[in-house]
């Protein structure tokens, strides 16, 4: 498998042999809420001091066969009624797949025994309540508390998938590095795809198909916007004057749509809303980790420009450069708009593609021909049925906020919106996690 460069690269360089893909591997963290027969969220037994209690009840039973089905780990997120399943490391996409059906059935089979709790997906969900839920007891969520109270964490009661991409090479580092750099481009692209929070709490429809990305890039300040392109250095000094300003307790806690890991070594995605059904959930993180492991084979291979498969051309030397980097304002801008616009957003000018005008589902389209052009890649993150689920979405604009937007409109007038709402969550949300992948 060989890469033509552009014509931006000397001729004595035209061609550059990739790496084998066979030492990436991915995991994955997905985050939801559980929930009642009528719509509302339920807690996780707990004591005193925060701790689960794993024998007490259904709610424990329910933790213990999650946690031993999955071969991975499971803890509230912010709230005890927003659990966090995360998978161990995958080595390649067929192991990912394979251990989200075993997530999945775990989590089908306690439910289905227990016929009162599901566990569903969704960036917001329109009936929480965050002045009656306890925050889970963690020191920097417990400081966030007293600085900013109960109802203003109530912003913290999104959901979201992370996925994490890493490789054993031995100059892993500087690669996870230019990946973040590159993958800030795509930041719009990713968010467009996966919107999923049309509803808001309170049970109104808020105008944005994903609240969750107003709500989450406002919460935290510094640590939660769109971070400047940054050499590995620049990284760790960033890293080091928030914990000395006392805005991070723990160096994991950097909130960014991508960012190296402070602590694991790995490259995280974190713009993605939680997918209504499991199938989303498998196929969006192996896009990821596919575009994280792409934009890390063009490393040291000189390249500046890369040609895509009938519309555009990659700046890659742009999108990795840290003196002349795109501005981090303008691609979180692009991420807000996608956020209200869905894939119907127009850009003014995509970084990925470097065309103007373009509509967001065009580039997407161009992005999944390019990483199809890479049998290697595809053959190791098994992306035929990924990309195959992605183009039906883009066909027929139906993401999951749409679909959650059209099973509500299909309700008619006649029920009150509370009413509408509470079936959304019953009749759609629970019954979307319960298909198969």
């Amino acid at each position: 498998m060989e890469l033509t460069l552009s014509k931006a690269i000397p001729s004595n360089r035209k061609k550059v042999s990739y790496a084998s893909y066979a030492s990436y591997t991915l995991a994955y963290e997905v985050e939801g809420l559980l929930v009642d027969p009528t719509g509302k969220t339920v807690q996780m037994a707990h004591g005193p001091e925060g701790d689960l209690l794993p024998a007490n009840g259904a709610f424990g039973q329910w933790w213990e066969k999650v946690v031993t089905d999955a071969i991975g780990l499971a803890q509230p997120e912010w709230f005890y009624d927003q659990p966090e399943l995360t998978t161990t490391l995958c080595k390649n996409g067929l192991d990912a797949r394979n251990r989200t059906q075993i997530l999945k059935e775990g989590v089908d089979a306690v439910t289905k025994q227990m016929g009162e709790i599901a566990f569903v997906g969704g960036g917001v969900h329109p009936f929480i309540d965050g002045s009656q839920v306890q925050v889970y007891r963690k020191p920097l969520y417990l400081r966030h508390l007293l600085l900013f109270g109960q109802q203003m964490l109530s912003l913290a009661y999104t959901n979201a998938l992370h996925i994490h991409v890493s490789n054993n090479e031995w100059d892993a580092r500087e690669k996870r590095r230019s990946a973040v750099n590159a993958s800030r481009v795509f930041i719009p692209l990713l968010a467009a795809l996966t919107e999923n929070g049309p509803f808001c709490p309170g049970a109104e429809e808020n105008g944005n198909r994903d609240e969750r990305h107003r709500r989450c890039w406002s919460l935290a300040g510094p640590m939660s916007r769109v971070n400047e392109a940054m050499s590995r250095s620049q990284f760790d000094a960033f890293l080091a004057h928030l914990q000395y300003a006392e805005l991070l307790d723990e160096r994991r806690k950097l909130w960014c749509p991508v960012l190296e890991h402070p602590v694991y070594p790995t490259v995280e995605i974190r713009m993605m809303s939680t997918p209504s059904e499991w199938a989303g959930v498998i196929h969006f993180a192996l896009l990821a980790a596919a575009l994280v492991a792409k934009l890390e084979s063009y490393y040291g291979t000189r390249c500046q420009k890369v040609r895509l498969p009938g519309q555009g051309t990659f700046n890659i030397a742009k999108a990795w450069d840290t003196e002349k980097a795109i501005p981090s304002w303008e691609i979180e801008v692009q991420l807000l708009q996608a956020g209200v616009e869905g894939l119907s957003a127009q850009l003014k000018r995509d970084y990925f593609t470097g065309e103007a005008d373009i509509c967001i589902s065009d580039s997407i389209g161009v992005l999944l021909d390019w990483l199809e052009q890479d049998e290697e890649l595809v053959e190791h993150f098994d992306l035929v049925p990924t990309l195959q689920f992605i183009r039906e979405i883009l066909k027929t604009g139906l993401t999951f906020a749409q679909r959650q937007i059209n099973f509500v409109t299909r309700l008619g007038s006649d029920l009150s919106l509370q009413e509408k709402m509470r079936l959304l969550v019953t009749e759609h949300l629970v019954e979307a996690m319960k298909l198969p992948l």
